[in-house]
């Protein structure tokens, strides 16, 4: 749960900064002048729109045969049929469910009051309650064999998919009032939050480097690069060196929430100033903003898949279904 978008805090790694002379040569895309802001622009194709029961849909997956969203205030995982956008099943769970993984076989749900459930998805069905996780406040990602969480606390938890125990817990520096998430890449686990500086963490040992992006949090890894945000620009990072190479201005941006990448697309959600949501394409060469709708209030995750742009909005109970 990067941040529960308005309604809940998240936690944030705060530390020094590297020097900015060790950043390297970044390419950098200013955003350039685009099409008018409309749902009913060309570049912006809604294929369907699924009700998920209650409000606040939140935490997305897509998985080779099915979509899974979590409807935060009915303390719901849906699923979705990828043909039609019908529900399909809806699987109560205690907590009240936010983030959501397909990792390892399985999908990964981490919900309030201390749960990180594990569930069989072609059976819809929990088979494990991992313990002593305590809460977890951002995402969950995986690599190194491991499922990683973060818990606002204090830690970094890295569980056994197969056990489902936590094989790993490092300490690391948590501000809850700050947005904080935790994504694995290359062979590192990387923690940051707004307004410091990102941990570059070895999964092994726990030992951790500071990591100077400019600012901005991870949101996930493509390929061999670590995509995350500030404010206003999203950024890439090369794992292998600790460097951006990488950064994409955004057209007047207040806040970053969801990010996803298609090719040399951008799928940035976003709020302009005064928190007025938005999901923009843009050309990741040129900075451009091809296409924007601003009927999705409060972006929360975006996935690519089965052809589509799948979209959560967490200022309703829809799940978004969008031509790439």
């Amino acid at each position: 749960m990067r941040i529960l978008l308005a309604l809940l805090c998240a936690g944030a790694v705060v530390g020094g900064c590297t020097p900015a002379t060790e950043r390297g040569a970044v390419a950098s895309s200013a955003p350039a002048p685009g099409p008018a802001a409309s749902a009913a622009d060309s570049g912006w194709r809604v294929q369907s729109k699924t009700d998920l029961g209650g409000a606040e849909a939140y935490g997305l997956a897509v998985t080779e045969d099915t979509v899974w969203a979590v409807s935060y205030q009915a303390g719901t995982l849906v699923r979705v049929n990828v043909d039609d956008g019908a529900v399909v099943a809806t699987i109560p769970l205690a907590g009240q469910p936010a983030s959501l993984l397909s990792a390892a076989g399985s999908l990964w749900v981490a919900a309030y009051g201390g749960h990180l459930y594990r569930l069989d998805a072609a059976a819809g069905s929990v088979t494990a309650d991992v313990p002593e996780v305590g809460e977890i406040c951002c995402d969950l990602s995986f690599g190194g064999g491991l499922v990683w969480a973060l818990n606002p606390a204090g830690f970094l938890l890295g569980v056994d998919p197969v056990t489902a125990v936590v094989a790993k817990r490092y300490p690391v520096p948590v501000n809850r009032n700050a947005h904080s998430n935790v994504v694995f890449a290359g062979n590192s686990v990387w923690v940051a939050s707004d307004g410091g500086p990102m941990l570059q963490i070895d999964p092994k040992t726990g030992n951790s480097t500071q990591v100077d992006v400019g600012g901005g949090v991870p949101f996930f890894a493509r390929g061999a690069r670590l995509w995350g945000a500030d404010a206003t620009a999203v950024w890439a990072l090369d794992p292998a060196t600790a460097k951006v190479v990488q950064r994409v201005a955004l057209t007047d941006s207040a806040e970053v929430m969801a990010l996803a990448v298609d090719g040399n697309t951008l799928w940035a959600g976003i709020r302009h100033p005064g928190r007025i949501g938005a999901v923009q394409r843009i050309d990741l060469g040129t900075g451009r903003v091809l296409a924007e709708s601003r009927d999705i209030t409060i972006p929360a995750r975006i996935e690519i898949g089965h052809g589509s742009v799948w979209i959560t909005d967490s200022g309703s109970s829809l799940l978004w279904r969008v031509v790439r």
